[in-house]
């Protein structure tokens, strides 16, 4: 299943005034939950459901850190737990969904985000994130239909253009998907998945300049991420600028050393500029790490 943008920032439920016995280790527990102390915080919650099973915001927060610890299985339970005892937890719902999505539980993931939309309609990421179960259902007019309800509703929330972005290219509407991705980056100029996305609508169309320039803006967001600059890479080389390619693949291999396809475009931008004794090099390089595109670039060496 692609792509779910995991809603901690929806925030720790605070309880308030209903407990007062146990108002110490909750704390304690939002506060190693804060300091990214998920299994410490885990501990503290379930003391406090121990001698308090019907605090809601408990299971909430219990929920929150089992997410965090990539236990799906158990977040799903302390969620729906969470909402079972109080329905108007926007957020549990929310996280059900999510965590339902994760676990396959597709049919279970929309009812649960349906719950959550009906609590905050307005909310984009919701609406986001019911198409992508809907996707995943294989019922696309529905995901569709939900993706632009995120975008009536919430205008600014990027992710609505990127999976419409998304599911349009899947069912080969380019010309859809660019446009998603265009108004995505004009909403947000620095956002690097529609970066990307565009980026790489437009090398395939062998639009390589305007495919540069995505790729170079997508860098300049992802500073420690190879992959823009193996795509930025590529492009330069098709525009005959092997020194700039060699560069951006230079500056590949230095984040990730373990990316084959850098070493092998910066092998062939040696070749070009006849720097045989460091083509040699990099070839050795790939011998490790793949040896078809390793037998490829010796080939291209002379001697």
């Amino acid at each position: 299943m692609k792509r779910f943008q995991v809603a901690m920032a929806l925030g720790l439920a605070l309880a308030t005034g209903c407990f007062a016995d146990y108002r110490e280790d909750f704390a304690k527990g939002v506060q190693e939950f804060t300091a990214g102390r998920y299994a410490a915080a885990a501990a503290l919650f379930q003391k406090v459901i121990a001698e308090k099973a019907d605090l809601p915001e408990a299971h909430l927060n219990l929920g929150n850190c089992w997410a965090s610890l990539g236990k799906t299985a158990e977040a799903e339970v302390s969620y729906a737990e969470a909402v079972r005892q109080n329905a108007t937890l926007f957020t549990g719902w929310m996280q059900l969904g999510l965590m339902r999505t994760k676990l396959g539980k597709l049919e279970e993931s929309v009812a649960a985000l349906d719950e959550a939309l009906k609590l905050k309609p307005a909310s984009g990421a919701g609406w986001v994130f019911r198409g992508n179960a809907l996707e995943g259902l294989k019922r696309t007019e529905e995901a569709t239909k939900s993706y632009q309800e995120a975008i009536r509703r919430d205008p600014d929330y990027v992710f609505a253009y990127r999976d419409l972005g998304h599911l349009r290219l899947q069912q080969r509407d380019v010309a859809g998907a660019q446009e998603a991705y265009q108004e995505a980056i004009r909403r947000k100029p620095d956002f690097a998945d529609a970066l990307m996305a565009l980026g790489s609508i437009h090398y395939n169309a062998k639009r390589y300049a305007a495919a540069r320039t995505m790729f170079e803006r997508a860098a300049k967001a992802l500073p420690g991420v190879a992959l823009p600059r193996v795509y930025l890479g590529h492009s330069l080389r098709l525009l005959k600028q092997p020194a700039d390619a060699a560069k951006a693949y230079r500056e590949a291999v230095a984040l990730d050393s373990k990316r084959a396809d850098a070493w092998f475009g910066l092998g062939r931008c040696l070749v070009s500029q006849r720097s045989y004794t460091e083509a040699k090099a990099v070839a050795k390089t790939l011998d490790g790490l793949d040896r078809n595109l390793a037998t490829q670039l010796w080939k291209l060496i002379p001697g």
